[in-house]
């Protein structure tokens, strides 16, 4: 049915999960839509046909690793033309029953508690999203917390009196271009109880010019502590890397969509997944690599269409040596060709990060051997540092301070050599007399570690 410039259809989901199958994947519930039973009055508010009565229910599963939480919303799905606009969401409902709060799920993302009670008793919600598709889909409910939490149902009536969508106009306020980076944790910046994890994404602005001046801080609008942007005379770089994140959990966390609204025409994003896309093991996270291919073209596609350039990345290889050739893999082979595939149907800029750490790992296998290579992932010795890696760490995922300059700096050297003409006001930011060879491990480093 139509409701103003809304289409409206119910979505519920009422078969159980399928759970894990025989591949090793956690299949939850699927949502399936039917024709809506929202009951529309004849009294006209706004603009709408009337006020709109509908029965809502949200209830939480968690499967039984405790690594997969799903949270169903069953409601009437308001669904319009959205073009990858940004826009201003503002609907009033009666008021909900006596210790029920409104939320709102927007495109999959879970706004909880937006309703706000209004003088005259009725609930007031308004919130901002970024569309990542031509269309944008909503669902409003009144629900109790404490109860989905516990994973108990928790089902109400709501009245909406009107609902409205305001398209926002793009603001164009900085002076000098930000290059934003949306990636996991082998990007993502740390503090210092971490060190010496590191992520290439937090390295990244020493090999632009005047680093020796660069500004850190957190960014307008963050809502996690460790995003950070580094400021300097000619450019800005904002690492909204988080770990633990894939395509698909950046995404339905609202993540991507605070990040669109922070970048303006002419700004770029790096955009590096896959490290957590290919876990089986985190339901939350998990994508085939079919799926991963769509979520990067919708990355690529919502960006371009604000007039950013985005440039995709392939992920960054773990320590990893084929024990039969001793030669270093390229991790996530299938990921890697995914974003390449990408990046040539819609014709924007990569960077073949896999491949080119793969590269510098090999020569370091060729010249110093596979232990070498250790100094450029977490390996700590107990009692090597204080903090977080106090009792050591053999870790062949993540970064240390030296693998994270070393990557961050094949990063610009792939950007330098680009003849991709879009990256020029980036290449143009670069110090070209600053490499990554000065990080590279030498005889010492690969005896420290030979018997480990």
């Amino acid at each position: 049915m139509k409701y103003g410039i809304f289409s409206v259809r119910d979505a519920s989901y009422p078969t159980p999960a399928e759970g894990w199958g025989e591949n090793g994947v956690y299949t939850p519930r699927r949502v399936v839509y039917g024709d809506t039973k929202m009951v529309i009055s004849d009294d006209g508010n706004d603009g709408n046909e009337g006020s709109a009565r509908f029965e809502c229910r949200c209830f939480r599963e968690t499967e039984k690793t405790g690594w997969g939480v799903y949270d169903y919303v069953e409601a009437p799905e308001f669904t319009f033309e959205a073009e990858y606009g940004d826009f201003e969401i503002s609907a009033v409902f009666d008021a909900p029953p006596e210790g029920l709060k409104i939320s709102a799920l927007v495109d999959g993302i879970l706004y909880r508690d937006v309703g706000e009670a209004g003088e005259d008793g009725r609930a007031v919600v308004t919130l901002r999203a970024a569309a990542s598709d031509k269309t944008m889909s909503l669902r409003f409910f009144a629900a109790d917390g404490e109860r989905v939490n516990e994973g108990l149902d928790s089902a109400a009536t709501l009245s909406l009196r009107s609902l409205s969508v305001k398209r926002l106009e793009r603001e164009c306020t900085r002076k000098k271009p930000t290059v934003f980076i949306a990636s996991d944790s082998t990007a993502q910046s740390y503090g210092d109880k971490n060190y010496p994890q590191t992520g290439w994404g937090q390295m990244l602005y020493k090999y632009f010019k005047d680093a020796d001046f660069a500004f850190e801080y957190i960014p307008e609008g963050a809502t996690y502590s460790l995003c950070r942007a580094y400021e300097l005379p000619e450019i800005i770089i904002e690492n909204r890397s988080i770990g633990g994140r894939s395509s698909r959990s950046f995404m339905l966390e609202g993540k991507w969509s605070e990040l669109l609204f922070r970048c303006q025409r002419g700004d770029f994003i790096l955009i590096q997944f896959g490290h957590n896309d290919s876990t089986k093991a985190r339901p939350n996270r998990y994508t085939s690599v079919e799926e991963f291919r769509e979520y990067i073209k919708k990355y690529a596609l919502s960006a371009m269409a604000r007039e950013v350039t985005p440039v995709l990345v392939t992920p960054v290889s773990r320590r990893s040596i084929n024990p039969e050739t001793g030669e270093f893999n390229i991790s996530f082979p299938e990921h890697r060709a995914a974003v390449i595939s990408v990046a040539r149907e819609l014709d924007i800029p990569y960077i073949d990060l896999g491949l080119e750490s793969r590269s510098i790992c090999g020569e370091i296998c060729e010249t110093l051997g596979a232990d070498a290579t250790k100094s450029l992932y977490l390996w700590t010795k107990e009692g090597e540092y204080s903090g977080v890696y106090a009792g050591g760490s053999r870790d062949d995922t993540h970064l240390c301070r030296r693998g994270a300059l070393i990557f961050a700096g094949a990063v610009a050297k792939l950007i330098e050599k680009s003849p991709d003409e879009r990256l020029a006001a980036i290449k143009s930011k670069l110090d070209p007399s600053l490499t990554f060879t000065r990080w590279l491990p030498t005889r010492s480093d690969a005896e420290k570690w030979k018997e480990s």
